[in-house]
């Protein structure tokens, strides 16, 4: 028979697997919602109905909270058609130290 100091042991290690697992799986990724800040649309192009050779980039934010990934892409189709000096004038990295992010990928110019 297992002694009352074992059980105890062990419910102990489970319940601080429990936490760990609770922590890394779970939680609020609301917190992300706020961190980059709303944008008003100052730019439209009407493309129309053809789509193809169209010239647009991403910008993808990653935020991390624990074993969670949360990935935000704003993009340029329908504002501009993504000019070559201003997408490399990007800084990603300056981006996602502004903004708290894990990473800040520049996906483009892409057709």
């Amino acid at each position: 028979m297992i002694q009352s100091k074992t059980w105890k042991i062990l419910i102990l290690v489970l319940l601080i697997i429990g936490i760990v697992l609770i922590y890394l799986f779970c939680g609020n990724m609301k917190e992300f919602e706020d961190r980059i800040p709303s944008v008003e649309k100052t730019q439209f192009i009407d493309h129309g109905d053809d789509w193809r050779n169209l010239r647009y980039g991403e910008i993808i934010a990653v935020y991390r909270k624990g074993a969670k990934l949360s990935m935000e892409v704003y993009n340029t189709v329908n504002s501009n058609e993504l000019p070559q000096d201003l997408w490399e004038k990007i800084d990603t990295d300056a981006l996602a130290k502004e903004y708290g992010a894990m990473a800040v990928l520049a996906n483009g110019p892409r057709h």
